[in-house]
């Protein structure tokens, strides 16, 4: 989609905001039980190590945001760090910040239970302390500019979605609810404009129905009118920034589509061919087991499915591969590639 566009070249600077999707470690900083226990990114290599600094625990090392700005066709070499890191000053905010926060949503009380939270609205005053901050580096000409011509990311509400999702499947509680979400998102997108964002790409919500999460909490029979919230959603998101594109003068509101992009996948995943898994523990089936380390299980993960005996030491049974292969091409489980039985 912003291959379509443009150039990553024709960006100074890109500035994400969000949740799990896009932290890329402010959560390492604050009392939340949404946190890494290790500062992720560490294992980007040393090239990367200064400039990454942390990514949240779901997903180590690259995020949606980080493949945005990785794409070699945009021309994107540069990774936004942490807000709350203080690798996040000097010259290297002049490339863009990354205000994320895993567990956060649009509206404020969204993540409290998780503890501490930097929802969408402190996100961006935090990018307005960061505006100050350009000024003062480069002046108030050169920092308009430079924000005029930047990228904006936004990745969130699924949080806000799942917080009350008995509510929101009775159709008089959803109205309401999603009148104020948009009255919400509307106010602040507004405030993110006249701080200087322009061109701001926003995601819709994914099909919610079909992530493991929303499978193990409300059952298969919820998929379908979790996915009916989501594309419900969709549609108000879409029409609101259509009306913000025509109504702010200069902006320009991208809706990107990771709804249809998942369903694709989904729907048909056999035509993508073979699967192959790289990763850590949340992928991991038991080569662990075979090499000296510390993180080792007692047993080959896996080995036990079926006696209901836990034996992994960070997953048990199938892991978050063996799921995805299990829905998109009917595999039961994955092999191990240092295993004597491949």
């Amino acid at each position: 989609m912003l291959v379509d566009i443009c150039s990553g070249k024709n960006f100074p600077a890109v500035f994400t905001f969000g949740d799990s999707l896009a932290d890329v470690g402010n959560n390492y900083y604050i009392e939340t039980t949404a946190k890494p226990t290790l500062p992720n990114g560490i294992d980007f290599g040393t090239a990367h190590i200064l400039e990454v600094s942390i990514s949240i625990s779901e997903a180590e090392s690259f995020l949606f945001s980080d493949f945005v700005q990785a794409e070699q066709e945009l021309g994107f070499g540069h990774f936004s760090p942490p807000y709350l890191s203080p690798m996040a000053t000097g010259d290297i905010i002049l490339k863009g910040v990354n205000y994320a926060s895993a567990g956060s949503g649009i509206l404020n009380d969204t993540g409290k239970s998780n503890g501490d939270h930097i929802g969408l609205e402190a996100q961006i005053t935090n990018f307005g302390k960061t505006k100050q901050d350009i000024m003062i580096r480069i002046g108030k000409t050169a920092a308009t500019s430079l924000l005029r011509d930047s990228l904006y990311i936004i990745a969130i509400v699924t949080n806000d979605i799942v917080r009350d999702l008995g509510a929101i499947l009775i159709n008089s509680s959803r109205d309401a609810y999603f009148d104020m979400l948009i009255s919400t998102f509307r106010s602040q997108l507004i405030r993110l404009y006249y701080l200087g964002a322009r061109k701001i790409v926003v995601t819709n919500c994914a099909c919610i129905g079909n992530i493991p999460a929303g499978r193990a909490v409300l059952f298969n029979e919820f998929i379908f009118p979790l996915n009916q919230v989501a594309r419900y959603y969709n549609s108000r998101l879409k029409k609101l920034l259509t009306e913000l594109t025509t109504s702010l003068p200069g902006s320009m509101y991208v809706y990107s589509d990771v709804y249809a992009s998942l369903e694709n996948i989904i729907q048909n995943g056999k035509t993508y061919g073979k699967s192959f898994h790289f990763g850590d523990p949340l992928v991991d089936v038991g080569n662990n087991y075979y090499i000296d380390t510390t993180a080792k299980p007692t047993l080959p993960n896996g080995i036990d499915l079926g006696t209901g005996k836990p034996s992994g030491l960070y997953t048990n049974g199938r892991t978050v591969g063996d799921i995805i292969g299990k829905l998109f091409y009917a595999f039961a489980f994955y092999k191990l590639y240092i295993s004597a039985h491949i």
